[in-house]
């Protein structure tokens, strides 16, 4: 079986949705023919940590190197004072301490894994025999890591865009220099590129009209999306209409956050909303500024951790899901936790740009209710619809989620596409 070296910085025992897509391209890899070879980093402090997604990658074969990025950094000082993952100073960092950290580095602040990464990088390709290169991104030090190990190796490389790079809706940098350097370098590692992905349709179009050279078939869109394996098959249907537990999982970062979904409540709360029985469920490791929202009341409950398997459970457990994706995030962006909310088939309620490409997935399932997050009224009602149309017991006709088919968006479909990209550019 020929073999694959897959560069990913985020990897577990990390979780969260950086982790996941390149986790399950690993574990679903070698059924579709290429056994892969994973360069990541040594222990970082990171949000979130899942130990039991190594179980699955016993057979794998993981090689961790130093870095001497912000983070590795933050794991080791920590380390030293002896706090805990919970206490780490890069979980109570503010917003603007960790924007800062982001973008005063030249490419990013991972920028200091590169020259370990490249030294061990080639080694790997040497002993392994390695056939093709894979790196997702961000951070972007990924691609300029796997384009420095094919320009001495000759070996082709993939591009997996996880974030856009120039064309990012929010992008800033620390002065003049780094937009160039960023420029230059991302020009360079994709006209060398093999083959190119990124994760929603609107996306690669906003990739391909700054880089219209690279041409559409060299440039293709796998989804993010869910593990089937992770999801019960028989999924039982919600029949309590005296319980109505709307659930949030996931993070909060950048302008994403529930400010006003959080006051839309506390206003149903002051206008004597009947919000017996309704439970707002909010599960994730938050940064102080996004805990500081939150206010203390029956119908919110704070949940700051669980574990993949544990996760899912909560979600089939809720009634409603909660998604939000910021008009500032743009109409490109396709959460992965879209998916999973599919998989478990509950409907959602979406605060989401309504012309974007994740509410054209929901509405082409008839999947929730998707509004206008930032307006607290329509957020209001769009509370006080689902609560109407749960207690008249009329949740199943609304939304027939229970039976849609949603098989297109299983990670181990999406392993096939990328070992097809893997059969094609070693063929060339």
């Amino acid at each position: 079986m020929p073999k694959a070296l897959i560069i990913s910085y985020f990897f577990p025992p990390l979780s969260g949705p950086g982790v996941q897509r390149s986790y399950n391209f690993v574990r679903n890899l070698p059924a579709n023919g290429w056994e892969p070879v994973v360069l990541t980093v040594k222990d970082i402090s990171y949000v979130a940590r899942d130990e039991s997604l190594m179980d699955k990658l016993s057979n794998t074969e993981i090689i961790r190197t130093e870095t001497a990025d912000p983070m590795r950094i933050i794991y080791l000082w920590d380390k030293i004072w002896g706090r805990k993952e919970g206490d780490s100073a890069y979980i109570h960092a503010s917003q603007n301490l960790r924007s800062f950290g982001r973008d005063v580095f030249p490419i990013d602040s991972k920028i200091g894994w590169l020259l370990t990464a490249y030294k061990e990088a080639c080694k790997l390709c040497r002993l392994h025999d390695i056939k093709v290169i894979f790196a997702t991104m961000s951070p972007f030090t990924s691609g300029i890591l796997a384009y420095m190990v094919s320009q001495k190796t000759g070996l082709p490389y993939i591009l997996d865009y996880r974030d856009l790079w120039q064309g990012k809706p929010d992008i800033s940098y620390f002065s003049r220099f780094h937009r160039r350097l960023a420029e230059t370098w991302e020009k360079r590692i994709i006209r060398a590129a093999d083959s190119i992905i990124h994760v929603t349709d609107r996306s690669k179009e906003r990739f391909l009209e700054i880089y219209p050279e690279c041409g559409s078939d060299k440039v293709s869109v796998i989804y993010n999306g869910y593990d089937r394996e992770a999801i019960s098959k028989e999924i039982p249907e919600q029949s309590d209409n005296s319980r109505i537990t709307f659930t949030y999982a996931g993070h909060f970062y950048g302008k994403r956050n529930p400010r006003l979904f959080l006051e839309s409540i506390k206003e149903l709360i002051d206008d004597d909303y009947p919000l017996d029985g309704v439970i707002f469920e909010f599960i994730g490791s938050f940064p102080k500024s996004i805990e500081e929202l939150f206010f203390e009341h029956e119908c919110l409950k704070r949940i700051k951790y669980l574990i993949y398997g544990d996760y899912i459970k909560k979600l089939i457990d809720s009634t409603v899901l909660l998604l939000f994706i910021s008009s500032e995030d743009s109409r490109m962006i396709l959460t992965q936790k879209l998916f999973e909310y599919l998989a478990v088939k509950r409907p959602i309620l979406a605060m989401i740009p309504e012309d974007g490409e994740a509410a054209g997935i929901i509405n082409k399932y008839s999947a929730g209710l998707v509004i206008d997050g930032s307006s607290k009224e329509k957020i209001k009602a769009g509370i006080q619809e689902f609560c109407g149309i749960i207690r008249k017991g009329d949740l199943t006709k609304r939304f027939n989620v229970a039976n849609n088919d949603y098989r297109e968006f299983e990670r181990q479909a999406q392993a096939r596409q990328l070992a097809e990209i893997m059969d094609k550019v070693t063929d060339e």
